[in-house]
């Protein structure tokens, strides 16, 4: 059974969190690099964040939309540089299809309503 539970936080704490979880300034963990690496074509980053694997994918030359639920962090990702950010998620339809599809499931935040999310599964 998947769980995930939400708690009520502060405003310094989101932010703290967002910084926490979502900027990576010594660069992508090994395992984040080997995923990057294995992209091919047409890149779609699913809860991208504040796209920093977008910007990696980006610096290989590949087209890549990053898109999340938060419109904050898609504010982020453009101020960041990411070409093509975007609100919105894995039910919404595209124009083209997609070679690759990028998860990386590392913290679910739902940043608009100031409630991280943990998710465990259990037995």
């Amino acid at each position: 059974m998947l769980t995930v539970s939400c708690a009520e936080m502060t405003a310094s704490l989101i932010l703290r969190s967002m910084q926490d979880n979502f900027f990576i300034p010594d660069g992508l963990p090994e395992l984040d690099k080997i995923a990057v690496r294995r992209c091919a074509g047409r890149v779609l980053d699913i809860g991208a964040g504040a796209g920093s694997h977008s910007l990696a994918i980006q610096d290989r030359g590949l087209d890549v939309t990053s898109i999340d639920i938060s419109a904050k962090a898609v504010t982020v990702m453009s101020e960041r540089g990411c070409r093509d950010a975007r609100v919105g998620d894995v039910f919404d339809s595209y124009s083209a299809p997609f070679d690759t599809i990028l998860v990386i499931l590392k913290h679910w935040d739902c940043a608009e309503s100031g409630r991280p999310c943990q998710v465990s599964q259990t037995a």
